[in-house]
């Protein structure tokens, strides 16, 4: 139970059906266009030799109001 551990076993299952692959990405269901950054975001991360990549919200006027206390 809880998200941490729910994410845990999701990545766990992830690798344990693929494991040659070289990058994972969680995904939100309420952030549905992010899928369009994943293909710069890994390229920036070859190029930088990188092993995780996270975004960076530049813009927090779409969060609920509740969500930006927790930035």
């Amino acid at each position: 139970m809880g998200m941490g551990n729910i994410r845990r076993e999701a990545i766990k299952e992830a690798i344990s059906k693929f494991p040659k692959a070289n990058y994972f990405c969680w995904l939100e269901p309420e952030k549905p266009d992010i899928i369009k950054f994943i293909i710069p975001l890994v390229k920036k991360m070859e190029a930088n030799k990188a092993d995780l990549g996270i975004f960076n919200r530049n813009d927090m006027s779409s969060y609920l109001p509740e969500q930006l206390h927790y930035q």
